[in-house]
């Protein structure tokens, strides 16, 4: 029963719980009582019928606790028990046990249940004091120049490619390539990437549904024929935090120029981070199954980090 554990003594009112509440007039008074008793901390057989003393104040000071206009004697028996309430204006109308039944055990309830007080805040767990460490010692810095010099490889855990398109005009859905491999070579004097070569496993692709998937690797990008997807660059300069990417796509087995718009995010002891966007139409690449209904125009998402080798 949900009551119980917060009920001391528990007999009276989880009883009421299982009963006919809504009609029973003497559980009305019941709860009356349990509820006055409750407030003034007094002992209380919580009958409502006024056999002891006790009972009869905890059920006037409940009636009026609950919200219905209660008796006269209610201020009087709260002040014997040295509490204040003010003066009702006439005695309760019984007719109103249902609403009432429910009003009192809530306020019950509610009495019985300690308010929460603010708990000093758990101190922090070694990982995160650790990850708020390290964090701090980074160094992380959005000037180029600052990045190490070398070649670096593309980190695939930290590395996201994803294409939208329009399906009938009602969605841009959303597929992404989960293999993902790639280097280039940086200079930080000039603030250039060299060599940039960034290879997609077509048959990666996921869109959630692992039947659609293969609908889109075998009859849209034919895989078998098909079965890389690269992107080249001779070199990129970045200027201001972006960079222009200037290169060729080989995508089903056509080479068509592509520019990546890329954000530097920056670099981080031995990491260099970037976001990029394309768009193209892949009619151009003769993918055009199912234009217009599926949209012709492609972009292009790509979040990644390359570290050094």
């Amino acid at each position: 029963m949900l009551l119980e554990p917060l009920v001391q003594p528990r007999g009276h009112l989880v009883q009421l719980v299982g009963g006919e509440m809504a009609n029973d007039l003497v559980h009305a008074k019941q709860v009356a009582g349990i509820l006055g008793g409750l407030f003034l901390r007094i002992p209380t057989r919580g009958d409502g019928t006024g056999r002891d003393k006790h009972s009869e104040d905890a059920f006037h000071v409940g009636s009026l606790l609950a919200g219905v206009e209660g008796c006269h004697e209610t201020c009087c028996n709260a002040q014997r028990h040295g509490a204040s309430l003010p003066v009702p204006s006439r005695s309760l109308d019984l007719r109103m046990a249902p609403t009432f039944v429910k009003t009192c055990l809530f306020l019950a309830v509610a009495a019985l249940v300690p308010v929460a007080s603010a708990a000093p805040a758990d101190p922090p767990k070694a990982e995160d004091a650790s990850a708020a460490s390290q964090y701090k010692n980074l160094g992380l810095t959005k000037d180029p120049t600052a990045a190490q010099a070398g070649s670096y490889k593309l980190d695939p855990h930290h590395t996201s490619v994803m294409a939208k398109l329009a399906h009938m005009d009602l969605s841009r859905y959303t597929l992404r390539f989960d293999e993902i491999s790639g280097s280039f070579d940086y200079t930080p004097t000039s603030s250039t990437a060299s060599n940039l070569s960034i290879t997609i496993n077509p048959a990666s692709i996921s869109t959630g549904d692992s039947t659609f998937d293969k609908r889109i690797a075998t009859r849209y990008l034919e895989v078998d024929k098909f079965p890389t997807i690269h992107f080249t660059a001779d070199s990129v300069k970045i200027v201001g935090g972006h960079a222009t990417v200037s290169g060729t796509l080989e995508f089903h087995g056509i080479k068509k120029p592509l520019v990546l718009n890329t954000t530097y995010r920056g670099s981080a002891q031995s990491r260099m981070g970037f976001s990029a966007e394309a768009s193209f139409k892949r009619s151009d690449f003769g993918v055009s199954q199912w234009i217009p209904l599926e949209a012709d125009e492609v972009d292009v998402m790509i979040e990644t980090e390359f570290v050094k080798q």
